[in-house]
């Protein structure tokens, strides 16, 4: 895997929220981050949102990201009347200070080619819920020791799992605490020794 650069993800995470988003972050929080195209998923996760709140719970969701299915997610938003609790905030230049604030991070992509900002959740002690779709979430959370792992492209599933973990603090604490030491995993420096180990592989053969 690529390696994220752990120290300074949770350097970022501490800074403050923009003044105009604090208040989204007054209860339960739900966020997302990544570019709006269809790989992401974000439609499944509107459609998520949407079934959880049928289900009782209300909460925020938090995107962070510019692309181009911008208009049609705010359209489905508006469609789904969820459009006073979805919040499309836009290209963010530090997105690690809301995934710190997150109640809930949650990767909805359909495919990845590894999935590193699950990894940087896990950094922000963001207790993390994702599709286990092809490839990386599941390797990222040890097949589900550190993180939900959701079965790929199911709305409904994820609606239940949303559910559950805001309505358990005990398991989102422990998820978040266990959160940073699996990320070094995947900090720059174990990305470096990785490499290192390969070369010399090659060398010595």
């Amino acid at each position: 895997p690529n390696g994220i650069d752990v120290k300074d993800v949770e350097l970022a995470a501490k800074a403050d929220l923009p003044e105009a988003l604090k208040t989204l972050f007054e209860g339960p929080t739900v966020v997302a981050v990544g570019r709006l195209n269809q790989q992401k998923g974000f439609d499944h996760l509107i459609h998520a949102h949407k079934r959880a709140r049928q289900m009782g719970v209300n909460f925020n969701l938090v995107i962070v990201g510019a692309g181009d299915e911008l208009s049609a997610l705010d359209g489905l938003s508006k469609e789904l009347d969820v459009s006073e609790s979805v919040h499309l905030v836009g290209f963010q230049e530090n997105p690690h200070r809301f995934m710190s604030k997150a109640t809930i991070f949650v990767s909805s992509s359909r495919f990845e080619g590894f999935g590193l900002v699950i990894a940087e959740a896990l950094a922000c002690k963001a207790p993390v819920i994702a599709y286990d779709c092809p490839s990386g979430p599941a390797e990222i959370l040890g097949q589900g020791r550190y993180g939900v792992l959701v079965p790929p492209q199911d709305i409904e599933a994820l609606a239940h799992e949303i559910v559950s973990l805001l309505a358990d603090p005990t398991r989102r604490a422990s998820l978040s605490a266990n959160g940073p030491s699996r990320a070094k995993n995947f900090d720059i420096d174990a990305f470096r020794d990785s490499w290192a180990e390969v070369i010399k592989a090659a060398v010595r053969s």
